[in-house]
């Protein structure tokens, strides 16, 4: 995980930026065949209660599981990729900043919970592929509910971290940037 520390390329980071839209646009179909039948993602992330995940399957019907598998399936992939763009943004954060700067020394923490965040939503997805194959009993909403607000939590704080860094660091030298 050292080389993601590192200060990333400007070229690097479109890179990653490319694959994960693309990734999350390999999603839509699955997503869009959910919504179909009446669920949608971030309501089955959060459905918390048995009864909440009992209604969701029943509504989704074989077809709208077959479409959830698909999609948890594949945020398997977009997860790992979301944390590797987030860390290299983190990177790049600190690699704009320069040594003995605040942000220097915060963009590890916050790279860190982009990895946290990942991992939470690979557990978030094992119990929600519970939650499909019948077990709608808790505790796997309940734990497939925490997970996903731990997830979205720890994502925004990342998130505003990245923005607070790049505006920080805008006025900087550009011989500090990272380059193309």
């Amino acid at each position: 995980m050292n080389w993601l520390l590192k200060a990333r390329t400007t070229r690097e980071l479109w890179g990653w930026f490319a694959i994960f839209l693309g990734a999350g646009a390999i999603q839509l179909p699955a997503l869009g065949r959910m919504a179909m039948q009446g669920v949608d993602i971030v309501e089955f992330e959060l459905m918390r209660t048995s009864a909440e995940a009992s209604r969701q399957v029943a509504a989704l019907g074989d077809a709208g599981i077959a479409a959830a598998r698909q999609q948890l399936a594949l945020d398997y992939g977009y997860l790992v990729l979301y944390a590797i763009m987030l860390t290299a943004l983190c990177a790049a954060v600190a690699g704009r900043a320069g040594a003995g700067s605040a942000l220097v020394r915060l963009s590890p923490v916050f790279a860190g919970l982009a990895v946290t965040a990942a991992v939470c939503d690979a557990v978030e997805n094992a119990c929600l592929l519970a939650v499909l194959s019948g077990h709608v009993d808790q505790p796997w909403p309940g734990i497939a509910t925490t997970a996903a607000t731990v997830k979205f939590a720890l994502l925004a704080a990342v998130v505003a971290f990245l923005i607070v860094g790049f505006v920080a660091t805008m006025r900087r030298n550009p011989a500090s940037a990272p380059q193309p």
